[in-house]
């Protein structure tokens, strides 16, 4: 029997900003924090990981109506390089 595998897994929305101080927020926006992530149709920044290879974490920005992919970054360049909102 042949079982697919897959070497790249999708890992969700990237670069998501930790509140400050998570103790002084609600447990609403705490809740957001953890489980809320967008769902855009087009360009949008992902965390993927190299599931059967280094298995290190990296970030893509990738159109999802097609999958063309714009750039890749490691972790560290994505935090210094890609711009996102804050909660």
């Amino acid at each position: 029997m042949h079982l697919e595998e897959e070497d790249f897994s999708y890992s969700g929305e990237a670069l998501i900003a930790r509140p400050n101080n998570p103790s002084s927020i609600s447990d609403d926006e705490w809740g957001d924090y953890l489980f809320m992530r967008k769902n855009p149709k087009g360009r949008h920044v992902e965390q993927w990981q190299h599931s059967s290879g280094c298995r290190k974490f990296f970030v893509i920005e990738r159109n999802t109506i097609d999958n063309t992919i714009y750039s890749s970054y490691t972790m560290i360049q994505a935090s210094k390089e890609i711009k996102h909102e804050t909660n």
